[in-house]
């Protein structure tokens, strides 16, 4: 069905638009009553819901409205990931379920799921976005990634080809950072806290590579010196 786009409307057609509007917006504070408010906790009691029970219900509105933004769980919020994991937690259970059932292992951090296995396994990826599907999540084509073993394979931001690591250009941005913190001209204010930015990615790398992570933090515990 096609609808001509018009700059005006005669009132033979705002008419029958305004009366589909005020049923749209019946319906809709209906479905709102009905399902919030006086009604659900009433509903709630005639089930034989304790007192813990009705307060999760009045406060899990207020405590969404906190741990999202716009509709979305924020990244880098501290709740964001429990959240996720939560919100997949049976996805995840399914899926680990069906790959067991080939020998085949799978891991998960938040929305990222691995599965290390063959070329022959490879008709696994349509099961298991259909999973997701079928719990009401979107799998994105562009998300899906073969990664073949003579390539690196990259599992939230680290090499896991044959142990875990930074990636190579991974390590050399944050050489790169510590060379311009070591010529920078900010004040001292600025440059602190760009050292402790800098830092902290150098801390993460040392729990990977802790021979280059050790002299990169003397080499900025030098220019941290400096800052007073």
């Amino acid at each position: 069905m096609r609808f001509e786009v018009k700059d005006t409307l005669t009132e033979e057609e705002v008419q029958p638009g305004l009366k589909t509007l005020l049923k749209d917006g019946l319906t809709s504070q209906a479905m709102v009553t009905l399902t919030g408010g006086v009604f659900l906790v009433a509903f709630a009691l005639k089930l034989g819901a304790s007192n813990l029970q009705i307060g999760l219900l009045a406060a899990i509105p207020p405590l969404t409205q906190l741990t999202t933004f716009e509709g979305h769980l924020p990244q880098g919020a501290p709740t964001s990931t429990c959240l996720a994991n939560l919100a997949l937690l049976p996805v995840v259970e399914e899926c680990r379920e069906m790959v067991s059932t080939l020998s085949l292992e799978l891991s998960q951090f938040v929305d990222d799921v691995g599965i290390p296995g063959n070329p022959s396994d490879f008709d696994i990826i349509t099961d298991i976005c259909q999973i997701f599907s079928r719990h009401g999540f979107r799998v994105g084509r562009h998300k899906l990634h073969l990664m073949r073993s003579g390539r690196a394979q990259k599992v939230t931001g680290l090499t896991v080809n044959r142990s875990l690591g930074i990636p190579r250009k991974g390590r050399s941005r944050i050489r790169a950072a510590v060379h311009e913190l070591e010529r920078s001209t900010l004040c001292s204010e600025a440059l602190a806290c760009h050292c402790r930015k800098v830092m902290g990615r150098i801390r993460h790398m040392g729990a990977f590579h802790s021979g280059v992570a050790e002299k990169l933090v003397s080499r900025v515990e030098e220019v941290a010196k400096s800052c007073g």
